[in-house]
């Protein structure tokens, strides 16, 4: 069955209005945020203002690394592919024949915004990202927060994390952008969405 934009985004709001409303949770997440050097009041007003405040917690060697994953998102998009080891080669030449001139600091937060943008995955929750020091402690911040305030009041486990997320780093306002970018989703009208293109544009559903 097909739900109208509008359908949804009321569904969304009245889940997030009730997690809102969880007693205590609003002090908890302003907890969180003092201890992570979130902004305490409304969290990062943008997704660019998050990345650059974590690429500064990351080293020197994490930064490297994450350029260069700039870098093979980027040979995927453009090449429409998933690389694999046998594409090393190709990238190598594409890495070395591009990287010249590019600031590594802006490269980097747009890699980041575009994972913190992602409203499929949670960003906290990246498998490469996560083996980062920094990044390591945050998928569990979110997870406690989630497991102490969701209920079966709240149904959809998974937007509600989300919600918990997104209202943690970025506030309202990036609550109101997930919610936006769902149901702006064509396939996050249904269940059973599995597969994801590099560029995250040819999403197939199977439902």
């Amino acid at each position: 069955m097909q739900y109208s934009a509008d359908y949804f985004s009321k569904k969304y709001k009245i889940l997030f209005e009730k997690l809102l409303q969880k007693e205590g949770f609003v002090d908890a997440i302003k907890i969180a945020r003092k201890e992570l050097a979130i902004p305490v009041e409304k969290g990062f007003t943008s997704s660019s203002d998050l990345a650059e405040h974590l690429l500064k917690k990351h080293t020197k060697s994490e930064r490297e690394s994450m350029f260069i994953l700039s870098f093979i998102e980027r040979f995927e998009i453009e090449n429409h592919i998933r690389a694999s080891e046998e594409d090393r080669d190709d990238f190598f030449k594409y890495f070395m024949k591009n990287k010249k001139g590019k600031d590594s600091s802006i490269a980097i937060t747009f890699y980041l915004q575009g994972i913190i943008d992602d409203h499929n995955n949670l960003f906290t929750s990246n498998a490469i990202l996560r083996e980062y020091k920094f990044f390591s402690i945050l998928s569990p911040v979110v997870f406690n927060l989630f497991n102490k305030y969701w209920g079966v009041d709240l149904l959809d486990g998974w937007v509600s994390v989300h919600f918990v997320e997104k209202y943690l780093f970025l506030g309202e306002d990036g609550v109101k952008h997930y919610i936006q970018e769902k149901i702006s989703c064509h396939h996050c009208r249904y269940i059973g969405v599995d597969h994801f293109s590099p560029d995250r544009n040819d999403e197939n559903s199977n439902a």
